[in-house]
């Protein structure tokens, strides 16, 4: 008889600040795990953010991530993400770049360097922006790729 995969999900606060993400999924036919993605994330508060990641699909996908907004000092961030492919032994995204933050205003530099489709074609981008809090920002938008490549980052 036929039955399906069983999938689980387990999200742990082990501190207030520590967080852990474990997703699985059980194949019935193989009886084995052929999924699954693990992730620790470590948030003091919303402008220091590590992460750290772990993702598997048997014979398509092995990746470790980590990526992360950290202080400085009181006005300089450091912003960056790593994803690496184990089983292609490439990297898929590289992030990496400043902002520094005022009372007033804001300006960021972030350099990303991605695959950009399935045959592999690797692109890269300058990111520029500046930003007058409370009105507008200046330069091609950066956070859709910051909330998308950093866990719990918001703008």
């Amino acid at each position: 008889s036929e039955t399906s995969d069983v999938v689980a999900e387990a999200i742990a606060s082990l501190t207030p600040k520590l967080t852990t993400r474990l997703d699985l999924r059980w194949n019935e036919e193989s009886r084995q795990f052929d999924k699954g993605n693990i992730q620790l994330q470590y948030m003091p508060n919303p402008y220091s953010i590590f992460n750290i990641g772990y993702r598997y699909e048997e014979t398509t996908l092995e990746q470790s991530d980590i990526s992360f907004l950290w202080p400085l000092n009181r006005h300089w961030n450091i912003i960056g993400r790593h994803n690496y492919s184990l089983l292609d032994q490439r990297e898929l995204e590289t992030l990496a770049g400043l902002e520094y933050r005022s009372c007033c205003w804001r300006i960021r530099i972030v350099n990303r360097r991605y695959v950009n489709d399935d045959l592999g074609e690797t692109r890269e981008n300058l990111y520029i922006q500046f930003e007058l809090k409370g009105l507008t920002s200046q330069g091609e938008s950066l956070e859709s790729v910051l909330e998308h490549g950093i866990l719990g980052y918001q703008n």
